[in-house]
């Protein structure tokens, strides 16, 4: 059985996705971890990154990362996805998803549907491993641990 690797992460550099991504990158020692949250999970758990599954992250000072993944950080990754995709796709990102993506968009510009958070936290829900934001004082803000 392949031990669980635990990640610890400080939440008060990340900011979306690509900072949580680095984050990620530089915790595991590992050339590349995606750029999105499709490719991100592809190297969690697809066995991708140089240590196997299942990691157990934890984000401590995680106020700020989860004040920048509301609905606003939701708008400025769907932009971001759009230009790749107008851009002619890299990865995942490709013409198929901009159906998507605009209506990703348009949810977060109406503060509608999930946040960018919720959309991280959905990428760890299902095992193996987990990711859990905590505050500056311990206590946990969001966790996909039941």
């Amino acid at each position: 059985m392949t031990p669980e690797m635990k990640l610890i992460l400080d939440g008060s550099r990340i900011r979306g996705v690509d900072d949580f991504i680095h984050a990620l990158r530089d915790a595991l020692q590992s050339p590349y971890f995606g750029f999105e949250l499709h490719s991100l999970r592809d190297c969690l758990f697809g066995g991708y990154a140089p240590q196997p599954p299942p990691y157990h992250v934890l984000v401590t000072d995680a106020r700020p990362m989860q004040a920048a993944m509301d609905h606003a950080g939701k708008a400025a990754y769907c932009r971001a996805m759009l230009a790749i995709i107008d851009n002619g796709g890299r990865g995942l990102v490709q013409r198929d998803s901009l159906q998507f993506f605009r209506q990703a968009l348009a949810e977060a510009n109406n503060r509608t549907g999930p946040t960018l958070l919720d959309d991280l936290l959905e990428t760890f829900r299902d095992p193996p491993g987990s990711l859990t934001l905590r505050d500056d004082f311990g206590q946990t803000l969001a966790t996909t641990l039941e």
